[in-house]
């Protein structure tokens, strides 16, 4: 030790400083939650952790003194004692050393895990020690001193006792069985297993270390193979000395029949190997109960596949609405316009012209907003008028008549009363020049107050004065500020699918314009014949809304169709080739046809339900071993359909079993219905009401305690072995 200061200074480790080569070997073993306290980052917690194993395992916190003695407490000199880390814990415990006159040995280099030591010479019976220092603990083990890894290193220490080759013994022995088959009723035998007695209790003294093993490895005694056909095993042990014997886990295939995995049922019942562990600490698991006989029922025919709808734009009239909003306006039923550009100047309607690849016969008009008159041509003097007086001016229109197109011409316009006044000259007679000096005062309609104008394709509009005897002064518009104020629609006409309107100086954009669909059933791609109709009819389309298309879709009920005598489906009225949809929609809509599901029917056998005679009693509606299963009374059938009763699994025992589907109807569609009944008309025999026969669970058990054993020369201690049914590696059922 008076080099330790030393040592202490060359194997401080700085955590920043540790290389991916110093940590080429690494230590498996866990560290305890006291290693990682007050870590500052999660860089540093890693950094020591690489830190702590490195040197572990260079063997530089533990050393390992050992004395081995006689029977007599005497130091045996000159046995071979050699330690070896167990796998991946470093190189520092391959060491081979001889005791002794003291018979000690110092192992000064030893990594923290599992070890063993291995003792033989001459005169004694050789031995094994498996051995484990624990867990590598700070304060202990190591230090942290300004962020370094200091080992401060421990001694451990133990006395061994040897015993001489000439040792008197006595025998343990017996049999050891294991369930590695739960689908018959024979015990097997556990495979290449190694029943030992472990010395540890009175050979192993004063030692520091508590997890000890202290086996002999001498073939004569200490340990005996179980044997792989009969399971027997015999151990020669040393009398007089307490023992504790060690009977090792076992992990095997085990053949079980299941129902399904992971809380999931399997199309059927199968066998499965399935890893399993037994042994002292593993508590057997349950077992699943997997009835031996299941009902199998006629698929039905394929029901149908490859019906469609075909669709065709079905044109429509305009509806009698109005525009005029400069924003996107729903008008009607799915119709979206929006003025672009009202337009300007206008002294007459101008003409909407409705184009359409399909439609026709639409008549649209453009209805305008004077917001003053600009300017008028004198066309008529008049005659009969007083000279140099004022003469109030009304309005009228020459207008088309809807019905027939005809020029008509409306004086009775209350808003244009009294419009304007204008002065005749000396002669009497009204001049261009007093009707444009009057334009610049004038107030009120159709110059300080804008008038809209309704109802009338306006193709003139005149100032008249016609309140004398002679012939009427006329005044004609030339000139206005106006703009259109809306656009009536008022003929529909017939067959419109994508209208567009053009209007000089203006623009009216249509942004939707949505259309009933005519269909017509389509079996062309009809793969399958029909047995049961579709389960549903859906129609997806896009609605014409102010925002733009929105999602939409409609069930079309099946109550309108029927399946003929081809398996076709038709509309159920035979005098109905087609229909229309009561939805409107811009793009063609998508039509989604759920085809029908042929289910066959299905009912359970539960273990209940076979006798110990092995004969089928009932048939079930629920079962109580699956986790999904659903009783069905089948769908798609087009007649009377079958049913059998089988082993559950290819190969398990049973046979006879019969049982006959009752009490069916026809539906109109031609589809067989099932009411659910059913007659049982054999019972079979031999089926099994568990096709795992050890349906029992059984832990580990030994025959009496394999605990602190003592037998006397010559005598003979029986401890059979059951390892039981095991703890299966999965979630079977």
């Amino acid at each position: 030790m008076k080099n330790i200061k030393k040592l202490l200074v060359a194997l401080i480790v700085p955590i920043g400083l540790v290389s991916t080569g110093f940590l080429a070997t690494s230590c498996k073993d866990d560290l305890t939650e006291e290693d990682i306290l007050n870590l500052g980052t999660e860089a540093d917690e890693l950094a020591k952790t690489k830190a702590v194993e490195a040197l572990n395992a260079a063997g530089q916190m533990v050393s390992f003194q050992i004395k081995i003695v006689d029977t007599k407490g005497k130091p045996v000199d000159g046995l071979n004692v050699s330690m070896v880390a167990a796998s991946e814990g470093g190189v520092a415990d391959d060491q081979a050393l001889v005791t002794d006159a003291s018979g000690a040995v110092f192992f000064d280099r030893v990594a923290i895990g599992g070890n063993t030591v291995s003792i033989s010479g001459e005169n004694i019976v050789d031995a094994l020690v498996s051995l484990d220092f624990g867990p590598i603990r700070q304060g202990i083990h190591y230090q942290m001193i300004n962020g370094e890894v200091v080992p401060t290193p421990v001694t451990e220490s133990a006395v061994l006792t040897v015993l001489g080759s000439g040792t008197s013994t006595a025998t343990v022995k017996g049999i050891a069985t294991i369930e590695t088959d739960l689908t018959n009723d024979t015990k097997e035998v556990p495979q290449d297993i190694t029943i030992a007695a472990n010395l540890k209790g009175e050979l192993v003294q004063a030692t520091s270390v508590d997890n000890m093993q202290y086996i002999l490895t001498s073939e004569s005694i200490g340990s005996a193979t179980v044997d792989n056909a009969t399971g027997a095993y015999t151990i020669a042990v040393p009398a007089g000395v307490a023992f504790d014997l060690v009977v090792p886990e076992v992990q095997a295939n085990q053949r079980v029949a299941i129902n399904g995995l992971d809380d999931k049922d399997l199309a059927q019942p199968e066998y499965r190997d399935i890893l399993t562990s037994f042994g002292y600490n593993d508590q057997a698991d349950e077992i699943p109960t997997v009835p031996g006989a299941r009902i199998l029922f006629d698929a039905p025919k394929g029901a149908g596949e490859g019906f469609s709808l075909a669709l065709s734009e079905v044109g429509r009239s305009l509806p009698g609405i109005s525009f005029s909003a400069s924003t996107p306006q729903l008008a009607g039923l799915s119709f979206v316009a929006q003025f672009l550009d009202y337009g300007s100047g206008y002294v007459a309607s101008p003409k909407v012209t409705i184009t359409d690849p399909t439609g026709s016969d639409a008549y649209a008009r453009a209805e305008l907003t004077i917001n003053s008159i600009t300017a008028a041509t004198l066309t008529a003097a008049g005659t009969g008028y007083d000279a140099d007086e004022f003469y109030d001016f009304d309005f009228e229109i020459d207008y088309l008549d809807e019905d027939d197109g005809s020029v008509q011409t409306f004086t009775d316009y209350g808003f244009g009363d009294n419009m304007i006044s204008v002065t005749t000259d000396e002669n009497g007679e009204f001049t261009q020049a007093a009707f444009d000096e009057a334009l610049v005062t004038a107030i009120g309609n159709f110059f300080t107050n804008p008038i809209t104008i309704t109802n009338y394709d306006i193709v003139e509009m005149r100032i008249i004065q016609n309140d004398n005897a002679g012939a009427d002064a006329v005044y004609t518009v030339t000139a206005a500020d106006s703009k259109i104020s809306e656009i009536q629609i008022i003929e529909g006409g017939s067959e419109y699918t994508n209208p567009t309107f053009t209007i000089p100086g203006a623009e009216l954009a249509v942004h939707g314009f949505g259309t009933r669909w005519e269909y017509t059933v389509d079996n062309s791609n009809v793969t399958t014949p029909y047995t049961v109709l579709p389960q549903s009819i859906e129609f997806q389309y896009e609605e014409v809304t102010v925002g733009g298309g929105s999602e939409a879709a409609l069930n079309e009920s099946m109550d309108g169709f029927r399946i003929d005598d081809s398996g076709n489906v038709q509309f159920k009225d035979v005098l109905v080739t087609e229909k229309t949809t009561s939805f409107y929609a811009e793009a063609t809509p998508k039509v989604i046809i759920k085809e029908p599901k042929n289910i066959a029917a299905s009912r359970y056998i539960n273990a209940s339900s076979i006798n110990k005679d092995g004969q089928i009693t009932s048939i079930d509606e629920e079962s109580d071993h699956l986790m999904d299963f659903v009783e069905n009374d089948g769908r798609g059938y087009d007649d009377v359909f079958g049913a059998s009763i089988r082993p559950a699994i290819e190969g398990a025992p049973g046979s006879g079993a019969a049982v006959e589907v009752v009490d069916g109807t026809f539906l109109a569609s031609g589809e067989y219905t099932w009411g659910g009944n059913l007659d049982i008309t054999n019972q079979g025999s031999g089926y099994l009401q568990n096709l795992n026969v050890q349906g029992a669970t059984s832990d580990f058990s030994v025959s009496g305690s394999i605990f602190n054993i003592t037998l006397e020369e010559g005598a003979t201690r029986i401890v059979n072995i059951s390892y039981g049914t095991g703890d299966k590696h999965e979630n079977v059922h």
